[in-house]
């Protein structure tokens, strides 16, 4: 099958050429693709998997055989983190309570991209407090986190991906526009990017929505746009950039960012998430007033970290976040329809 799968990529490749012009992002031509393979997958669950997860938000495999949930509080459950075994699907422990005191975080948010290698990233809303929890450690240490750096996110920034030990991949917004920095841990500016510099970002900032995944192996940053059907590839090393995008509605940027977004605005990607292979994105083409209604339906997008679109998975739930395991593959989601974590087999694909 892999054989297969490599001799398509070259065919996809020659038939693409003539599907690239000129889009949102500078100095890069949108290439639409097709995926190599479109399929129908099934989910699978059990009613007694994690079950102690009340309405869960968002997922993240942490190393080998650790999810971490994090769940909505309330009253008779104030844990904001809970990790499992992936093995077996039982609890290992819970960490940060609801509040403010030593050890509690109020309204903290999961963040992905500095997230894995059996660590969490945790940003502290309003107060823009970036904390990486080392969870292995901390398991070891029955659930006390242990915190490997915390910092604040400089001013301006709005979003950011970890490279590794080395440098972080920023984004700031500064009057007009958006840069995209990579920045040494001792501050110096080492690439930048200007790719939207047709575009007012403060007026459409919200339309530029994006989610950042990072792969520090191949020093790339790919961007998933959610209202429009592309992600971006920063290559950090080069300062190339590449486009891919899955509908030619990325040729028609401009009304996008002019509009102001409304209940008829159509959303393409909603979540992702990534390995040192791929990349997942949850695709819906759904205006918000159709996914706000529950009526919209999902797929699974796979892409490789060169730009190719390799799989479309058709799903019959509609998803919300989600969170790969390389060495099981296996992709774990949250179902919307009744916020229970479901999975997906991807061996014989990946």
């Amino acid at each position: 099958m892999k054989l297969k799968l490599s001799l398509c990529l070259v065919s996809a490749a020659m038939l693409m050429i003539s599907c690239s012009r000129p889009g949102i992002v500078a100095n890069s031509t949108v290439t639409i693709q097709s995926p190599l393979k479109s399929v129908s997958i099934a989910s699978y669950s059990d009613t007694s998997s994690f079950s102690t997860v009340s309405d869960p938000r968002f997922l993240q495999i942490c190393f080998d055989t650790v999810l971490v949930v994090q769940q909505t509080v309330h009253t008779e459950d104030d844990w904001h983190f809970k990790a499992f075994s992936t093995v077996t699907s039982d609890s290992l422990g819970s960490f940060f309570l609801n509040g403010r005191g030593p050890g509690e975080k109020s309204s903290p948010l999961m963040e992905k991209t500095h997230s894995g290698d059996n660590c969490l990233g945790i940003v502290e809303n309003g107060t823009g407090t970036l904390s990486v929890v080392d969870i292995k450690a901390s398991l070891q240490s029955d659930f006390n986190p242990v915190h490997r750096e915390t910092g604040t996110l400089p001013s301006g920034v709005i979003s950011s991906a970890s490279l590794g030990d080395s440098s972080d991949f920023l984004v700031r917004l500064e009057g007009e526009t958006l840069h995209y920095d990579a920045v040494s841990k001792d501050g110096r500016t080492t690439m930048t990017f200007n790719p939207f510099r047709r575009v007012n970002a403060q007026k459409s900032i919200t339309q530029l929505s994006s989610i950042l995944l990072s792969n520090e192996k191949c020093a790339i940053v790919a961007e998933v746009m959610l209202f429009l059907p592309q992600i971006n590839f920063y290559d950090v090393a080069s300062g190339k950039i590449k486009t891919t995008a899955v509908d030619k509605a990325a040729f028609d940027w401009r009304p996008v960012m002019e509009n102001m977004i409304g209940p008829e605005t159509v959303q393409y990607y909603q979540y992702a998430a990534y390995s040192p292979d791929y990349i997942f994105a949850v695709y819906c083409k759904s205006t918000l007033a159709g996914r706000m209604s529950g009526n919209a339906h999902t797929a699974i997008h796979v892409f490789n970290w060169e730009g190719d679109f390799l799989y479309d998975f058709k799903v019959n739930e509609s998803l919300s976040d989600i969170t790969y395991d390389a060495q099981s593959k296996i992709l774990y989601a949250i179902n919307r329809a009744d916020s229970r974590i479901i999975r997906y087999e991807l061996s014989e694909y990946l």
